[in-house]
């Protein structure tokens, strides 16, 4: 079950450090919108007095133009390619239990996904901390499965099943109507089971995540660039939004505040 669970538990360890792995990239790619921006008016306030005959063939060259940008940007958006050679097969033990190679290389993979465009793959040292990060994250998750275990938590099958039939309905629209293969539709079976086992965690422990409204309207301004303003109905969605990001930062921070107590009582190695 451990396999899955990865994506269903979030902690904070490797958040905080991808992060910062990610916050000079974006900044210098910030920076670099700005100035193509710049670039941009400048060429579009000038050859005010050009010939509006001559428009045709320059809107020809734009649309190709513009269709190279979009070819450039569609590339863009695949992860940059992983190296992991030096990654070895057992990253971790956690109590005698051995986390495998391929878990993490599955986990760094989608890591690398969510920071697409804000973590540079050649910068060496952004490199080592995010794997660092992960290694921590599985460990983090393992010891949460082993607590489960030890607690004696279980699951209600009808509710697994029920929770599972929704999903799948879900998944499939998604899919053009494709039904998911017997791996998939386990995957999707034992990633309910660790959520609902999580969910019976969080009661135990009386993790309750509290965002209030001034929270919310706070984290809005500080995106918000200056100035701007937004639809009434396009602000309730990212009140909503920001609202679910803020109760699931605060809840990760008390489950790793517990995690952090779990490994002081364990026997953890990481070979990284």
């Amino acid at each position: 079950m451990k396999k899955f669970m990865r994506y269903a538990i979030v902690t904070t360890a490797a958040a905080v450090a991808l992060t910062a792995c990610g916050d000079e990239t974006a900044e210098e790619a910030q920076e670099n919108n700005d100035e193509n921006g710049a670039e941009l008016e400048e060429d579009g306030n000038g050859d005010e007095d050009e010939d509006p005959e001559a428009e045709g063939e320059p809107d020809e060259e734009l649309d190709e133009e513009e269709l190279e940008e979009m070819e450039d940007m569609m590339e863009s958006q695949e992860p940059p390619e992983a190296d992991l050679d030096d990654i070895p097969d057992v990253v971790a033990e956690v109590n005698g239990e051995e986390i495998h190679k391929e878990e993490f290389e599955e986990i760094y993979e989608f890591y690398m996904m969510q920071m697409m465009g804000q973590f540079d793959p050649e910068d060496e040292e952004a490199q080592e901390e995010m794997k660092e990060a992960v290694a921590q994250e599985l460990v983090s998750q393992e010891l949460l499965m082993q607590e489960f275990e030890e607690r004696g938590y279980e699951v209600d099958e009808d509710e697994v099943e029920a929770e599972l039939e929704e999903r799948k309905e879900a998944q499939q629209m998604q899919m053009g109507g494709e039904d998911l293969s017997e791996e998939q539709e386990e995957q999707m079976r034992e990633d309910i089971e660790v959520s609902l086992k999580l969910d019976e965690f969080l009661d135990d422990e009386g993790i309750e995540a509290d965002v209030s409204d001034e929270d919310v309207q706070q984290m809005i301004d500080q995106q918000l660039p200056e100035g701007e303003e937004i639809e009434e109905e396009e602000q309730e969605m990212i009140e909503e939004q920001i609202r679910q990001q803020l109760e699931q930062q605060q809840e990760s921070e008390e489950i790793q505040a517990v995690v952090n107590e779990l490994e002081q009582d364990a026997d953890v190695e990481i070979h990284i």
